[in-house]
C-alpha cells in the first residue's frame, strides 16, 4: 500500500477519533463534575467549587481549545481531499453533517461561559451548586445534541468510505 492511499485512509478516520475524544471529555465532565452535586458534598462544594473550577479550568481547557478546532480542521480536510471517493461512497453528507454538529457545540459557548463565571465567582453566594447544576444540565444537553450526533456521523462516514 503506498503512502498516499494510506494517508487518505488515516485522514478518513481522524474526525471519528477526535470527536471520540471530545465526546469522552464531555462524559468525563458530567461524571466527575457531577460528583459535586451529591447531597453529602454540597455544603463543602459551595465553598470549594469556585477555586477548584478556576484552577481546574486552566488544566483542562486545552482539551477544548485543541479538540474542537482539530475536529473542524479534519472534517474540512476530509471534504476537500479525494472528493470523488466521498461522493461515490455517500460519505460527503456524513462528514458535512458531523462537521456541522461539531460546530454547533459552540452555539452553547455564551451560556456555558456565563455559568462558569457564576461558579468561579461563587454565585449565587452560598449556593454555587445551583450554578454547577445548571452548567451540568447544559453540558449534558449540549453533549447529547451536538457531540454525540457529530461522533455518530463521523463514524458512519468513515465506515462508508473505508
Amino acid at each position: 500500500m503506498s503512502l498516499i492511499p494510506s494517508s487518505i485512509r488515516l485522514l478518513r478516520l481522524l474526525p471519528a477519533l477526535s470527536s471520540t475524544s471530545v465526546l469522552m471529555f464531555a462524559l468525563d465532565e458530567h461524571l466527575i463534575f457531577g460528583t459535586w452535586m451529591h447531597p453529602t458534598l454540597r455544603e463543602r462544594a459551595n465553598t470549594t467549587l469556585p477555586p477548584w473550577w478556576t484552577k481546574g479550568g486552566l488544566r483542562w481547557r486545552w482539551v477544548i481549545i485543541i479538540g474542537y478546532p482539530l475536529t473542524y480542521l479534519l472534517g474540512i480536510l476530509n471534504l476537500l481531499v479525494a472528493r470523488d471517493e466521498l461522493q461515490a461512497t455517500g460519505s460527503t453528507l456524513w462528514y458535512t453533517t458531523g462537521l456541522l454538529f461539531s460546530i454547533a457545540h459552540m452555539a452553547y459557548v455564551g451560556t456555558a461561559l456565563n455559568w462558569i463565571a457564576n461558579i468561579e465567582n461563587g454565585m449565587p453566594k452560598g449556593n454555587v451548586t445551583y450554578s454547577m447544576g445548571n452548567w451540568l444540565k447544559m453540558n449534558w444537553t449540549r453533549a447529547l445534541i451536538t457531540d454525540l450526533p457529530a461522533w455518530v456521523c463521523f463514524i458512519t462516514a468513515a465506515l462508508k468510505v473505508l
